[in-house]
């Protein structure tokens, strides 16, 4: 290995050695580490196998190979666990036969056109970028994850939105682990649809690696920061290669690169500047105010927010910059079939994501064909479709796709969001979108500028017209998520080649004036002695939690109060004893299953269960909703005065759990 073989992996290695140390030290053990790194390599592998058949380098196999060897690996895992469960030969039968397969379209592409099919190595990436990746990880990243359940004197604290996705999310993992597609945790009895659950088969797999007795909330953690190095390495590899024009031999700008990397990583969001009006609002009457504060939380929605907190996005990210790459080769029958693989991927991993992209492309394949008229790109269509529609038929034959009488609906027409998005988009991308609208100009002329484009228009069309009925948000926010792709890729050829005049100069300055943001995030996702955004949970109410979760069964139902409340509203049996309840955090239920009438129907037999006096009646509603276990805290006595006493003073009712604060009931079922 030479002196630049070894520069190249830079960019990666130090991050990801920095990305191990930092999670050993302050968020899991070794041993999580370790089984995180094992699943991890076993889901890329076979994307690893694909590239470097095809001729490419060991490193751009294995940064290419991560987003195909995670789309492949989880469409096959929800495929054949959808029907045989977690069958281990099955599995690794299928596993051996996917390796097998990609090795052989590898071939066959290299055969096809070996001039096209190997990647060739871009310019070295300079070290300061990984160093630059490396800072990101502890400050931004480890940083608030490593606070997130710290024992403080009001509790175990969750700041922000640690207090809500972050243990919501990981649920997904564990009911992942267990079957296919999972049960809802939220509304027993009813199963999980449409939902994104690709990413999470990768820290369900792990889960169930480690025999179920680790943090998943952990796991998720740990996966999600020993991906940023492979996340930021193939962005960054994808920007080389625009500002080179592809060519291996040209002499790179460093400090230009340097420059766009640590604007997309620390200068892209004035959210600071909301942050501050919602600390004011807090403190004021002013109606108004309070009600523009309450539009946004306190964290930006920077990319460190979707690593964190919407961990299957960036995976989503990583597959769409790896068909930029493969597109960019030209079309051939076997890239129609990967580039149908990672289609459907995701498609699994976001549907928000694959929607705008879907439509992106579209347009753009549109015009590459008008000027091309290249018949191979017909083919490769064909075959893309093929292969799409054949994984859409056979997610939907395993239920992991399903007609639902009651579902969520797209909307698409002028709403609030129209006029949102004058607001949100300067504020959370700042700079960098002006930037990034006046590279995309620059690049016309270029198929990655068109490309790149018709990703920016359709993006923020769909974040100003399109909506859903249930959360009225979802494209608002993911289109923004996906808007910082393009806007970011056009920022750094702007910046790559712009000259440095007196105008540029200011512009650099205001960025700056964006670095603030940094600090009021980890401060909002850290910061656990502030009551304003942190969820406390008690330690009575944690090892009462605990003790449900390694001494009832996996399959048990326990019911609590609906929802508990803290910054945000949660779960405490479903999201910390990891069990089913009848009913669970209302929003998230009917987020999931929009049937008002059930779930209303639901929240009535609950309130029975814990406020009736007739025990007949008390016993017919645990039976009807299957329920095993009652749990009994602070939370419950206060909602339902007496409750406590009447289940005590229920037959087949009795205390299997107890300490000073919370007490459990487990519900004898009767015969018949």
């Amino acid at each position: 290995m030479n002196i630049k073989s070894i520069q190249r992996w830079l960019i990666f290695v130090i991050p990801m050695l920095t990305a191990i140390f930092a999670v050993i030290f302050s968020i899991s053990d070794a041993g999580v580490v370790m089984d995180v790194i094992i699943g991890y390599a076993l889901f890329i592998l076979p994307g690893y196998v694909y590239f470097r058949m095809q001729g490419d380098s060991t490193f751009s196999a294995l940064i290419c190979g991560a987003p195909l060897g995670i789309a492949v690996t989880g469409l096959l895992i929800m495929t054949i666990a959808a029907k045989a469960g977690w069958n281990i030969p099955a599995l690794l039968s299928g596993y051996c036969g996917l390796n097998f397969v990609l090795a052989v379209l590898a071939y066959i592409s290299k055969r096809k056109d070996p001039a096209a099919s190997a990647r060739k190595d871009s310019p070295v990436i300079p070290a300061s970028i990984g160093i630059l990746i490396a800072l990101y990880i502890v400050a931004v990243i480890t940083i608030p994850s490593a606070g997130a359940g710290t024992l403080t004197e009001k509790g175990y604290a969750f700041a922000g939105l640690f207090g809500h996705d972050y243990i919501l999310r990981a649920l997904t993992a564990v009911a992942l682990s267990k079957e296919i597609p999972p049960e809802s945790y939220y509304y027993a009895g009813m199963k999980m649809h449409n939902y994104y659950l690709l990413w999470y088969t990768l820290p369900a797999f792990i889960y169930n690696l480690g025999g179920r007795e680790e943090d998943i909330r952990k796991i998720v953690s740990v996966v999600s920061i020993l991906n940023i190095p492979f996340f930021f390495s193939i962005l960054f590899m994808k920007l080389v290669e625009m500002v080179t024009a592809g060519r291996a031999d040209a002499v790179l700008k460093k400090g230009r690169i340097f420059f766009a990397a640590f604007v997309v990583l620390f200068l892209c969001s004035y959210h600071w500047m909301f942050f501050l009006l919602k600390r004011f609002a807090l403190r004021s009457d002013m109606v108004p105010l309070n009600s523009l504060a309450d539009q946004m939380s306190y964290t930006s929605q920077s990319w460190m927010r979707i690593i964190l907190f919407e961990p299957q996005f960036p995976l989503a990210i990583m597959m769409i910059v790896l068909i930029m790459m493969i597109i960019r080769k030209g079309p051939s029958y076997p890239r129609g079939i990967i580039l149908g693989l990672l289609l459907s991927g995701l498609a699994m991993t976001d549907i928000v994501a694959f929607l705008i992209f879907a439509v992106a492309y579209a347009l753009y394949w549109l015009w590459n064909m008008y000027h091309s008229r290249d018949r191979a790109e017909i083919v490769q269509l064909f075959w893309v479709l093929i292969v799409g529609i054949t994984i859409a038929m056979t997610m939907h034959q395993t239920d992991i796709f399903a007609s639902q009488e009651y579902s969520n609906k797209i909307i698409i027409s002028p709403s609030i969001n129209t006029f949102l998005i004058f607001i949100l988009i300067p504020m959370e991308l700042g700079l960098l979108f002006l930037w990034g609208l006046l590279g995309s100009g620059k690049l016309m002329k270029t198929k990655d500028g068109v490309f790149l484009l018709s990703m920016i228009v359709i993006s923020i069309l769909a974040m100003g017209l399109v909506t859903e009925v249930l959360e009225g948000n979802v494209f608002l926010r993911k289109g923004l998520y996906f808007l910082t792709l393009p806007i970011f890729l056009s920022a750094g050829c702007y910046l790559y080649n712009v000259d440095i005049k007196k105008g540029m100069s200011v512009m650099i300055a205001c960025a700056i004036f964006a670095l603030p943001t940094v600090g009021t995030d980890i401060y909002a996702l850290s910061n656990t002695g502030d009551e304003t955004f942190t969820t406390y949970i008690s330690k009575d109410e944690m090892d009462a939690v605990r003790w449900i979760r390694q001494n009832t069964p996996e399959y048990a139902v326990v019911q609590s109060r609906i929802d508990y409340a803290g910054h945000f509203d949660y779960s405490l049996t479903v999201c910390f004893a990891e069990r089913k309840a009848a009913l669970a955090h209302w929003k998230v239920a009917y987020n999931r299953y929009p049937n008002l009438a059930a779930i209303d129907g639901r929240v009535a037999e609950i309130r029975r269960i814990f406020q009736t006096d007739d025990s007949t009646e008390r016993l017919q509603i645990l039976d009807k909703l299957g329920i095993d276990y009652l749990f009994v805290g602070e939370r419950e006595r206060a909602s339902f005065p007496g409750c406590e006493e009447k289940i005590k003073g229920t037959p087949s009712i009795s205390e299997v759990y107890a300490n000073s604060e919370v007490r459990v009931y487990a519900v004898e079922k009767r015969e018949g």
